[in-house]
């Protein structure tokens, strides 16, 4: 592991902090980690967004069980 790739991460992850607010990072994050940009891009619409937001305000930390499975409930819920 590289210290200088990861203080070129943390740079950047604190740039973007300047550029969106705490609770768009930590969704962005939590999608990104547990679903990856393709599902977001093709299957996750705004509704779903609001839903997943909204329960993971409901816990202390994005790698919860519960919460992992309450997020699949909402997507898939057609």
């Amino acid at each position: 592991m590289e210290k200088k790739k990861i203080q070129n991460i943390i740079r950047e992850l604190n740039d973007i902090s300047t550029k969106y607010t705490n609770n768009e990072i930590i969704i962005a994050i939590y999608i990104w980690i547990r679903y990856g940009t393709t599902t977001f891009n093709n299957y996750i619409d705004e509704t779903e967004l609001n839903k997943i937001f909204e329960e993971i305000k409901n816990y202390t930390t994005i790698f919860d069980e519960q919460l992992n499975y309450n997020i699949d409930k909402i997507l898939n819920d057609d």
